[in-house]
């Protein structure tokens, strides 16, 4: 068994090369995007054009300034019926190269809003408190990496060409939970000033798994005297929390057929806890013998450190108008400041691994970060405080915004109030395409890629439901839908190959929402 071995240790360096191979400046091909629209069935029904709007109680998540519209003490809740979907397409422009396809979904039922809003007259003055909740992450996806890997290996006698099939994929999911406190109040004659702080609690997880499999001739002088399997499984995991902080101030202007409102959210940092294990398992099997075969290495690695993403500056301007008493038309527009978007990394103590390149090594974000760190940047001053140090990243991001336009028409029935919604959401991502993106025969990313078209989303959305005097209950369809393509080639021993991914992703979702009057 002695040359198996030996071709089972080069495997399992090389792959593990592979397997680590993530790149900080390569351009993010999945990024989590934190939402610029707030809650509510009704809000979401009109595209999410309710800035100018935010007369009931998810103006807490718009517009903080209309919740000085609100005439009665009263809660509301929505849940959410989430369809994620994700579809990779490959193609090679080599035809000894099978192009291959994957399509990944996934449900999720989760509660998306709450709150409860009271107005109050303080010294004859009034004011409408609020206290809330919302889901401001609810985010699912997986990646199909390179299925087909070829390495070429030299042992004591002659190379060996070793193709195997290296199946690889990398799971992503992150929750972001957002507790509300805000106040609307009248400050001159029919404007309105309003404010908000928003409290961050929330967890991710990152799964990488791959694995490769083999077969090689065990050689016994000079004669083949068995089969071997040789199976090398790497699997990296990291289990993330996530905390912050937001403020917000906001402006609203009633008329008797129009409103205008102008929100500004503040700049703010989420932090991000990572605890990050890595396992490295090679096992030999015979095709002759029965069993699960022996393993020949196994290895665990634990890091800890901490990264903080700059959420930028954002502005939003929106108008409702009322051209009848049963009709409202809305529109807004939203800016964020993304091209400043900065990304901070820093790394705790590792365990002692003198013999191990991985001792320096840190993968901290889940969209391929890989962060190299031979100092040392934590330490503790001569009076005993903490101090921790972080290497800052630019993030190449584009400015994003979004237009959405809307609007509500309320039927009266002998049942009740039905309103008829509908609404168009169009969203300019901070991500672009990427094109000339050369990889290594590791995976590896070359520098010399290019920046395409900027990545853009549409969301269509519908709405319905009845009112009556004490009690309003409100559905909406929302159809979201975007597209993202990478381009480039990659190293074989065959050559230079050239590849395309086209990455579709869409989120149908059915919002419930009930709100009561006290």
């Amino acid at each position: 068994m002695r040359n198996v071995t030996a071709k089972a240790v080069v495997i399992i360096l090389a792959f593990s090369c592979m397997a680590f191979a993530q790149d900080f400046h390569f351009y993010p091909f999945t990024l989590i995007d934190q939402q610029m629209v707030g809650s509510g069935a009704r809000a979401r029904a009109m595209g999410g054009a309710f800035l100018g709007l935010s007369d009931d109680a998810s103006a807490l998540t718009w517009n903080p300034a209309g919740l000085i519209q609100t005439e009665k003490t009263h809660v509301a809740i929505s849940g959410n019926l989430d369809r994620l979907k994700t579809e990779d397409n490959i193609s090679f422009m080599s035809s000894a190269l099978p192009d291959f396809a994957a399509d990944i979904s996934d449900n999720k039922i989760n509660l998306s809003y709450a709150s409860f809003v009271s107005p109050l007259r303080i010294k004859g003055h009034l004011v409408s408190l609020a206290a809330g909740y919302q889901k401001s992450r609810n985010y699912v996806d997986e990646i199909f990496n390179w299925e087909y890997q070829e390495f070429l290996f030299s042992d004591l006698n002659t190379p060996t060409n070793y193709r195997g099939t290296a199946a690889q994929s990398t799971t992503i999911e992150s929750d972001l939970d957002e507790f509300l406190l805000g106040f609307g109040t009248n400050i001159y004659g029919d404007l309105a000033f309003g404010g908000s702080l928003s409290i961050f609690s929330g967890a991710g997880m990152y799964d990488y798994s791959s694995s490769l499999t083999d077969t090689v001739a065990d050689e016994f002088g000079g004669q083949v005297v068995d089969s071997v399997e040789i199976v090398n499984k790497v699997r990296v995991s990291d289990e993330t929390d996530i905390s912050g902080f937001k403020l917000a101030g906001s402006l609203l202007y009633v008329a008797e057929k129009f409103s205008v409102g102008l929100v500004v959210s503040a700049p703010y940092e989420l932090s991000y806890e990572h605890d990050l294990t890595r396992a490295d398992t090679l096992f030999s099997k015979s095709i002759d013998i029965v069993g699960e075969g022996l393993p020949n290495a196994s290895t665990t690695t634990l890091y800890r450190g901490k990264t903080k993403e700059e959420v930028p500056l954002t502005i939003g301007f929106g108008a409702a108008v009322k051209p009848s008493e049963r009709l409202t038309l809305v529109a807004d527009f939203q800016y964020r400041g993304t091209s400043n978007s900065t990304y901070f990394v820093r790394t705790e103590e590792l365990p002692p691994q003198p013999t191990s390149r991985d001792s320096i090594n840190l993968l901290t974000l889940p969209w391929s970060i890989y962060y190299e760190d031979s100092i040392g940047t934590s330490y503790f001053t001569a009076s005993g405080d903490y101090v921790e140090i972080f290497s800052e990243f630019e993030m190449e991001y584009e400015n994003s915004n979004q237009i959405a336009v809307g609007g509500e028409y309320m039927a009266a029935t002998r049942f009740g109030e039905i309103p008829l919604r509908a609404g168009f959401r169009y969203s300019a991502l901070p991500y672009r395409e990427v094109s000339n993106l050369e990889r290594n025969r590791f995976g590896q990313v070359e520098a010399g890629y290019t920046l395409g078209d900027q990545v853009t989303r549409n969301t269509i959305t519908l709405g319905s439901g009845i009112h009556w005097n004490q009690i309003w209950l409100d559905f909406t369809v929302e159809l979201k839908s975007e597209e993202q393509v990478q381009s480039g080639t990659f190293v074989r021993e065959e050559g230079i190959q050239a590849y395309e991914n086209m990455r579709k992703r869409s989120n149908s979702a059915l919002i419930v929402n009930f709100t009561g009057f006290f």
